[in-house]
């Protein structure tokens, strides 16, 4: 019965806290410029109280206190998100535990699991930025966490013993990287497999927007939607689509307004309509995109106060949709009051 005894975790050595404690923050850093300063600020205050317990010689703070913060930081997440899924909320998780996990580090166990979770949230930054100088920090960073895990279990050596030892580990690999990178199948879709960012990265246009994201609608080349004209097209200048409209926001994002009986649209056509096609990509939401101001819409589909079209299902594969739309037209001269009102909230 003794091989099922449970083993105490070995210490971890405290000459090895500044190693880890420097790839928490290589791993960390970049995400400042992408997620929200107060998460920022409590991971440089949490990787900061570490290194002063480091310093003194003080003892780590309690289980009961590390609970209460990583249920607190949780929290304040969802309410800065709306959500603990998806990539930025995600990412924010990730960064919230590498910045809490090195105030319990206290074995190697701990220590491997800093290390691992460091290589995981080095990952993520790539879903942000594919530059040049991105890739050649992570390269470092990744250096600078093998270095740690030599360090680690090869005990005390000359720090440039250790790194160098890391380059070679690293330049081993190199071939099984090519290996993978040419033969690994591309999967259609992102890795991680989260339904809200896939539909989001596919059309460029979510149905939430937060003010750090808004740089991200510029940064896919997909097509959206394709259309064909009856006739003569428009001209450019009377070619605007129109797809969610976000008229609700609470300080933090953006998002549809849900009005109570709303009244329809009022719209004043002052010239001819147009008909026409759309081939619209999949994107599993039920909002259409339609040339201003639709006047007859496909069958199933519907209009709300803001002219924005919605189908009656969600849009899972690649459609084709007959609208008619007049260029020409007058819109929102006799607002509703509940629709006046909602917009002072804001």
């Amino acid at each position: 019965m003794s091989m099922f005894r449970r083993h105490p975790a070995e210490p971890l050595e405290q000459a090895t806290v500044p190693w880890l404690l420097a790839c928490a923050v290589a791993t960390t850093a970049p995400h400042v410029e992408y997620q929200p300063h107060w998460l920022m600020a409590v991971a440089g205050l949490a990787l900061a109280l570490r290194t002063g317990l480091w310093i003194a010689r003080r003892r780590l703070p309690s289980r009961w206190l590390l609970s209460l913060l990583v249920v607190a930081g949780t929290v304040a997440i969802w309410f800065e998100y709306r959500t603990i899924f998806g990539r930025d909320a995600g990412v924010a998780l990730l960064v919230l535990f590498m910045a809490l996990k090195p105030l319990e580090m206290a074995t190697r166990r701990d220590a491997m699991v800093l290390i691992m979770l460091g290589l995981f949230l080095l990952l993520t930054h790539y879903f942000y930025s594919q530059s040049i100088p991105t890739g050649l920090w992570l390269m470092a960073a990744t250096m600078l966490e093998t270095a740690t895990m030599i360090r680690l279990f090869g005990g005390a050596q000359p720090p440039a013993l250790i790194v160098r030892r890391a380059g070679m580990m690293l330049l081993q690999a190199v071939p099984f990287m090519l290996v993978l990178f040419l033969l690994f199948p591309r999967v259609n879709g992102p890795l991680w497999g989260l339904p809200q960012d896939a539909h989001s990265s596919r059309s460029g246009l979510p149905d939430t927007i937060t003010p750090g994201s808004i740089s991200d609608l510029v940064l896919n080349g997909n097509i959206a939607f394709r259309a064909r004209f009856d006739g003569t097209p428009p001209p450019n200048a009377s070619l605007y689509w129109r797809g969610p409209v976000m008229d609700d926001f609470d300080g933090r994002a953006w998002r549809p307004l849900r009005l109570a009986n709303p009244s329809p649209p009022q719209v004043e056509v002052r010239g001819p309509p147009v008909d026409y096609e759309i081939t619209l990509e999949a994107h599993q939401q039920r909002w259409l995109l339609a040339l201003d101001a639709p006047v007859a819409l496909p069958d199933g589909a519907s209009l709300t106060a803001r002219l924005q079209a919605f189908s009656r299902e969600p849009v899972r594969q690649r459609a084709r949709f007959r609208f008619s739309a007049a260029p020409d037209f007058r819109f929102g001269l006799d607002e509703s009051k509940q629709m006046l009102n909602a917009a002072l909230r804001l």
